[in-house]
């Protein structure tokens, strides 16, 4: 439910972007949120806090931002409040800012490893999807050592699990199935 309410919402912005051919500001506004989102966590606390009024959280919003970000963009954020969406702002962010990648025929594949890859693991990974899906590759790399070995990758919405621990769970599975544990 949560992903086809962030997926409306990103794709009725990247409508509005297109119709008002503001394409590339929104993306730049759109990274620029994300980033602050990602700093100042207190902000994202506060919108999501369930005891600070509604009118506080869009007050908030309009003086940090008012003449920093677009006018459209502002009124997502605050239509999103409104609409008690809070918890869904960063996920719209992140799927329009998809959404502008792939209209520029490039995919944005996130890397989840156990260890940092070395640069040539990087470049190896980045032929073989460029030959797979044959587009531009951006990689987001994230290191995550519960996966014990191996890697996860997202592409859209599509989750491809090579790791050790997703082995392992799979085996689990398996195990159950056949109630052999």
């Amino acid at each position: 439910m949560a992903q086809l309410i962030e997926r409306r919402y990103a794709a009725a912005l990247f409508e509005v972007a297109i119709q008002t051919e503001q394409i590339e500001k929104f993306e730049k506004e759109a990274h620029q949120l994300v980033q602050i989102f990602q700093q100042e966590k207190e902000l994202i606390e506060i919108l999501q806090h369930p005891h600070v009024v509604q009118e506080e959280k869009i007050i908030l919003l309009e003086k940090i931002f008012q003449d920093r970000i677009s006018q459209e963009i502002l009124g997502l954020l605050v239509l999103m409040v409104q609409k008690k969406r809070e918890e869904h702002i960063q996920g719209v962010l992140a799927l329009f800012l998809n959404k502008v990648q792939e209209a520029k025929g490039v995919v944005t594949v996130i890397v989840k490893s156990a260890v940092p890859l070395l640069e040539e693991q990087k470049e190896k990974l980045e032929k073989k999807l460029y030959t797979s899906l044959h587009k531009e590759i951006q990689l987001e790399i994230y290191v995550d050592p519960t996966l014990i070995g191996g890697l996860v990758l997202r592409i859209g919405d599509q989750w491809i699990d090579r790791s050790i621990a997703g082995e392992i769970n799979n085996m689990k599975q398996q195990l159950h199935a056949i109630q052999l544990v």
